[in-house]
């Protein structure tokens, strides 16, 4: 068994829960934290008996785990204030945490890529998070098992308290940041998308608490661990969805897990790679930012 404690934080996804609590079980995972946000007003029966079924799904695994914590917010707040909220509570008690989604399901083999690089980088805090996604093509191979990228992923990943601390300071005061950190190391268009979505947050038409998180690491200037191939699988497509409503194959195709490239005895780190980090940023990012361009230009063709 393992004893490295994950955070799992579900709403109303039962079938997506009981696969993701099955995978932590068959990986012996012992330390578990799970959360979910309260249930708001005039919320659709349906909906409330589908948060029911997960709440039942954690009651009956509970005893598959040697130790479990549970937080149930007592109303609702919303994925974006959950979810650090969530974070805040797992860290009173741990100094290191894989963070999953109900809907992202990790590779075993990540939880031990965590065990050895969350020792090697503990006090390196030039080092802000432990990815276990990867979009970079499926065919393309790395010679080293991860390189350092400047943006994290929220789709399995792992951090530590030191480096969470500070985060809830610089949500409450982003508009006083001016500092561009390693974002300011992207290309023009990145750094255009970026400014673009910092406004978003500045005038509150979006309040993304993963963007927050990055423009937080940038401008501490801190990079993220990122696996030379994936180790997590997004299965919460679909209109229950809080963000990822479309399925979008550009990112689907980048999900698939090769754990038989690992070798957990050899895990050597590639340098920052901006070239990567446009591959990254073009498959990830860039898709919705198109479109935004395709209007703008529209406007004044």
């Amino acid at each position: 068994m393992t004893n490295i404690p994950i955070l799992i934080i579900y709403f109303n996804r039962p079938d997506a829960l009981e696969i993701n609590i099955a995978a932590l079980v068959e990986a012996g995972v012992s330390n578990l934290y799970i959360a979910r946000d309260g249930i708001g007003p005039n919320v659709p029966h349906s909906v409330i008996d589908e948060v029911l079924k997960c709440d039942a799904t954690v009651d009956k695994n509970s005893y598959r785990f040697k130790s479990i914590n549970r937080l149930i917010n007592n109303f609702n707040i919303g994925c974006d204030q959950f979810v650090p909220k969530a974070l805040d509570w797992a860290f009173e008690s741990e100094d290191f945490l894989i963070i999953l989604e109900d809907d992202c399901i990790i590779d075993i083999n990540f939880i031990e890529f965590c065990k050895s690089l969350s020792r090697r980088y503990q006090e390196d805090f030039s080092v802000g998070s432990i990815s276990a996604s990867c979009f970079l093509p499926s065919d393309f191979r790395l010679n080293n098992s991860f390189y350092m990228s400047k943006y994290p992923s929220s789709w399995g990943w792992a951090t530590w308290k030191s480096r969470w601390v500070g985060f809830a300071e610089y949500r409450e005061n982003i508009f006083k940041s001016t500092n561009q950190g390693t974002l300011g190391q992207s290309s023009y268009l990145e750094r255009l998308f970026w400014w673009r979505f910092k406004n978003k947050l500045l005038n509150g038409s979006a309040e993304n608490w993963d963007a927050i998180w990055l423009f937080f690491n940038s401008e501490n200037n801190r990079y993220h661990i990122t696996p030379a191939f994936n180790m997590c699988t997004n299965i919460g497509w679909g209109s229950d969805a809080v963000h990822t409503k479309i399925k979008d194959e550009r990112m689907e195709q980048s999900i698939v897990s090769y754990d038989s490239f690992l070798d957990l005895n050899d895990l050597t780190e590639v340098s920052i790679s901006n070239n990567w980090d446009k591959h990254t940023f073009s498959s990830f990012y860039w898709p919705g930012f198109q479109y935004f361009c395709g209007r703008i230009w529209k406007v004044f063709a």
